[in-house]
């Protein structure tokens, strides 16, 4: 160690025109056709209820959330022109209105979304297309000719003002004139309204004020160019005026026009600014120019003060606070929160490390060199001190004691030397370390705090311990704020920042980009948040929402991000230093690689991105389909594609958009694209729910939006058919296994399968001499059933031929005329048995065959009259006259040789009962169904009879009391329902019998 002489330091001279402030302050970023615009002139600018801002260009409408631009235009619209006109309408309804060039569309701006409407439908129309006559309707301030239009200004109340060029009339909503005012030499220009109030701005000092129709002159109290222009947001209730490089809004209060300035800069009457609107909430404003685009100024807290000669010299690190009103950097710099008021030039040109001792003397090093400067002397004297290693660092434990940390070269080992301030210090080395201390500060127990390359340590100097804190042995400390009795942040080289809360080390998630994790220091405001200072820009975070994420390390963290558009020269912090920052109440001063950034905690208020998630599009396979919070999906598809948007003014770094996708095929959490989109290709059928959040603020609450998804499934992915395929992979399995098993089992059953089939042999013999029996006995049924078919049926000609023999026998004259009468009955009888015995020779075929019946057309008139021809003689006999009414073409398709046993067993039973009567044949076709009716005037059945046949016909069993009852029209039954036929009985005891048979499918069978 060395003592130099006293040497003095350089003087320079210091211009405060090379200092700068409040880089951006007035700074105005403009988008045009070259970025994201469709056309650079932007008529109309206005916000709707959900917060999205709208734009009107000549080349389609925009919707604008702050990050992402949204164009409305002929291709998604169907417009016959993109050159859209003023946005008109109520934001705080949801309806605005936009017409194109020459009114030929009308445009609904309606939930976040626009829509071509049918003007007809609706209300005021005229008034947004500017078609009401010879009004010209007021959408902002505009230059209409007074000589050949009347200028319409409507009020929220729907009131209006119609003004002339000689007079101004009020109307009622209802069209009535309340009042009308004469003026004259106007310009339309310079009319506007603010609520209910028409105003008329004549010059740079007077104004008039219309209220209720009744006028009022008065002054204005801000003063300004005569050459100025008046710009109305109608839509926004708010009105501008540009004068020189001012813009300014008015305002109304108290019976006054007042002037707020907003923005001054020399590109406000350069840029041709037709639209404004300014948002009081996040203070920003917008501006629309006729030929460059859209305009951004937001309004700075953040100010950056810098030293632009010396091309070093804008580069700051170490800063302290040197009174109550300003700060010293290591460089020399003294500044307030303003500007730079001093430069001292201190000698060294190492600005990382300085300390001002209880005296306000300054210490400050270089190299292996201390400086001295004394206060007394102004600070423009100064002594050095030489040490053999390279000073690190500066620390004060108390009045009496500073700490000096001596580097060895890269060995990263560290020296400890402490001294008293004073003009001779005597330097002490306490110890020697194995690592590099590159922060000391003191703790509230009295201890000090050792951070450095291999960690955090503890020293308590009294007890001579040094205790090294578990878990940091690999981390590269750069500085620590201790907040509590056991609550140190640590801030780390690479490696992000940590508490060591309660003997527990915890780590922090990184922000989305990773830019925490080289974190310089933290300072902690009245508000309770931290600020942490990065190589990347500046982070502001909740104190209390890093304490819950130690409780819950499941729950995310707010970081509210801030960069060069916030008002810095730069987005890199400096930390390597001792002291890295100062403090002056609430305003902070952090240094940068270009200036020293400096605001006031209590006035920053941050724009946090709190409004809700809005589904903007869904595409499926890129065809847009119908926003909804629940859709089907087919299974087809190839694609879907979402778009989500939230409008947020702020930097779009603190908007962070999450999906997670729940389902059979489930997809974890993972950031949207830079458009806010999310896709996925094909997924497995069934019921999803896709999931959008993003953090809304400093409380680290999430806002979410789901939405339901239906994905139907293909044949071969249904229930049903997996279930099918199981059973199918069972039952192969089961066969496989039962195929084994029976191949393992075939000898053991060789004897057992040929006593098997011995007694097989024997089962079969039985077997067929069971059939052989039961054949026979069918054939027995149907032998017995031929003889009383026969002996019913030959019964009465045999009767018959018996009397006419008996006759002749008892009578024979051969000259009778009778006898020639019985010879023919006799012949007749014999003739009808032969007919008799051909059909019962069919019934029995019939009864045999073993296929289908054979059917053919014939002729039913014909068949009848066949029968009535072979009963002639009979029913002579018994004086009964046979009719036949039946049309001679009409045909009948059946079995033609069953249908002739049915009619000759019907004709006979007729003939047996009836005496002296007509029987009838007759027939009808309706539709495909034929009904052939045999009606006769004999006995008729009794009720019992009657019932009976009903219930045989119902319910046919040949079988069933078949002893007490005729035989006949049981065969009858039998054959109608072996052609498929049905028979109706009617009868009347004494009056007759009617049976009705009917052969449907009568149609189908004739056009065959």
């Amino acid at each position: 160690m060395y003592f130099n002489k006293v040497t003095y330091s350089w003087i320079f001279s210091f211009l405060l025109s090379t200092v700068t402030f409040a880089q951006g302050s007035d700074k105005i970023i403009w988008t045009s056709d070259t970025d994201l615009l469709p056309q650079n002139s932007v008529k109309s600018i206005v916000p709707d209820k959900y917060g999205y801002l709208w734009l009107s260009t000549e080349n389609g409408l925009v919707r604008y959330d702050g990050k992402n631009y949204k164009i409305y235009n002929s291709q998604n619209l169907n417009l016959k022109s993109n050159r859209t006109l003023f946005i008109q309408g109520n934001p705080i309804s949801d309806s605005l209105f936009v017409a194109t060039d020459f009114s030929q569309d009308l445009v609904l701006i309606h939930n976040r979304e626009a829509i071509k409407v049918d003007s007809s439908k609706i209300p005021n129309s005229k008034t947004y297309l500017n078609t009401d006559g010879k009004f010209h309707n007021a959408v902002g301030a505009f230059a209409v000719d007074l000589d050949e239009y009347e200028y319409k200004v409507s009020l929220p109340s729907l009131k209006y003002y119609i003004i002339t060029k000689n007079e101004i009339k009020y109307y009622s909503s209802k069209n009535k004139l309340l009042a009308s005012t004469p003026f004259i030499n106007a310009e339309a220009k310079n009319f506007f309204s603010i609520g209910e109030k028409l105003f008329y701005l004549k010059n740079a000092e007077h104004f008039a004020v219309f209220t209720e129709g009744k006028i009022k002159w008065n002054y204005l109290n801000n003063v300004f160019s005569t050459d100025f222009q008046l710009i109305w947001n109608k839509a926004s209730n708010q009105v501008f005026i540009i004068s020189d490089n001012l813009l300014s809004r008015i305002k109304f209060q108290n019976e006054k026009l007042t002037l707020e300035v907003i923005i001054k800069n020399e590109q406000i009457k350069l840029k041709s600014i037709i639209a404004v609107y300014y948002d009081e909430n996040i203070q920003t404003l917008f501006l629309g120019s006729s030929t460059s685009g859209l305009g951004i100024h937001k309004k700075q807290k953040f100010k950056t003060i810098s030293y632009f000669d010396d091309k070093h010299s804008s580069v700051f690190y170490a800063i302290e606070s040197f009174s109550d009103k300003t700060i010293l950097s290591a460089s020399g710099f003294v500044m307030n929160k303003d500007t730079i008021v001093h430069n001292y030039n201190f000698i060294t040109r190492d600005k990382t490390i300085m300390h001002l001792d209880q005296n306000k003397n300054l210490w400050l090093k270089s190299h292996n060199n201390l400086y001295y400067y004394s206060k007394a002397d102004e600070y423009k004297k100064f002594k050095t001190y030489t040490f053999s290693e390279k000073t690190q660092t500066i620390f004060q434990e108390n009045p009496d004691k500073i700490w000096v940390v001596l580097v060895k070269g890269i060995e990263n080992r560290s020296r400890l030397v402490y001294f008293k301030p004073n003009q001779n210090p005597t330097f002490k080395t306490y110890c020697s370390l194995d690592f590099r201390v590159n922060y000391m500060q003191k703790s509230l127990d009295g201890k000090i705090w050792l951070a450095g390359s291999k960690g955090l340590y503890e020293l308590d100097y009294g007890l001579n311990i040094l205790k090294h804190i578990k878990g940091t042995g690999n981390l590269d400390i750069r500085s620590v704020l201790q907040t509590g009795q056991n609550e140190v942040w640590i801030c780390t080289y690479e490696s992000g920042f940590y508490v060591y809360k309660d003997g527990v080390l915890h780590k922090f998630p990184l922000d989305k980009n990773g830019y925490l994790s080289t974190t310089h220091y933290i300072m902690e405001d009245t508000n309770g948040f931290f600020w942490i200072t990065t190589n990347k820009g500046l982070f502001q975070v909740k104190k209390e929402a890093l304490r819950s994420y130690i409780k819950n390390p499941d729950k995310s963290i707010y970081y509210h991000y801030y960069n060069k558009e916030s008002g810095f020269f730069t987005n890199e912090f400096n930390g390597g230093s001792s002291p890295f920052s100062a403090k002056l109440g609430t305003q902070f001063f952090l240094p940068s690689m270009n200036g020293v950034v400096t605001f006031d905690t209590k006035k920053i208020k941050p724009l946090e991105p709190n409004n809700p998630i809005y589904i903007d599009e869904i595409k499926v396979d890129d065809k847009a389909i119908g926003v909804s919070n629940s859709f089907n999906l087919p299974n087809n598809y190839q694609r879907v594609t979402f778009s989500f948007s939230s409008p947020y003014f702020g930097n779009p770094f603190n908007t962070n958009f999450e999906a997670k996708l729940e389902g059979p095929t489930g997809l974890g959490w993972t950031p949207l694209s830079v458009e806010n989109k999310y896709s996925f290709t094909k997924l497995s059928p069934g019921s999803y729910t896709l999931t959008v959040r993003k953090l809304s603020g400093f409380d680290s609450e999430y806002t979410y939006k789901k939405v339901k998804i239906e994905i139907a499934p293909l044949f071969y992915e249904t229930r049903w058919f997996i279930l099918l395929m199981v059973l199918l992979g069972a039952l192969l399995i089961y066969t496989a296994i039962k195929v084994y098993s029976n191949n393992v089992r075939r000898r053991n059953k060789i004897l057992i399968r040929k006593i098997a089939e011995k007694t097989k042999d024997l089962q079969d013999t039985i077997g067929t001499l069971r059939t052989t029996k039961d054949n026979m006995k069918k054939q027995a049924d149907k032998n017995n059933k031929l003889i009383q078919i026969i002996s019913h049926d030959i019964k009465s000609p045999l009767k018959f031929m018996s009397m006419a023999s008996k006759y002749m026998y008892d009578d024979f004259d051969p000259n009778s005329p009778d006898l020639k009468e019985n010879i023919l009955a006799i012949y007749t009888s014999s003739s009808q048995i032969y007919n008799f015995l051909d059909n019962v020779l069919s019934y029995s075929k019939v009864n045999s065959a073993d296929g289908e019946l054979e059917n053919d057309h014939f002729l039913l008139c014909e068949e009848i009259q066949h029968k009535i021809r072979f009963f002639k003689n009979i029913a002579n006999a018994e004086k009964t006259h046979l009719n036949n009414l039946i049309p001679k073409e009409f045909l009948l398709h059946t079995n033609r040789s069953l249908f002739a046993i049915i009619i000759h067993n019907l004709l006979d039973n007729a003939l047996k009962h009836t005496n002296m009567t007509v029987i009838e044949f007759s027939a009808k076709k309706e539709e495909d169904n034929v009904f052939i009716t045999i009606k006769d005037g004999g006995k008729g059945m009794n009720l019992e009879t009657l019932h009976y046949y009903q219930s045989v016909i119902s319910d046919f069993d040949l079988n069933k009391n078949k002893s007490n009852k005729k035989l006949g029209f049981h065969l009858v039954i039998e054959l109608m329902l072996i052609l498929n036929g049905k028979i109706e009985l009617q009868s009347t005891e004494g009056k007759g019998t009617i049976i009705t048979l009917q052969f449907s499918n009568q149609t189908e069978k004739e056009s065959s």
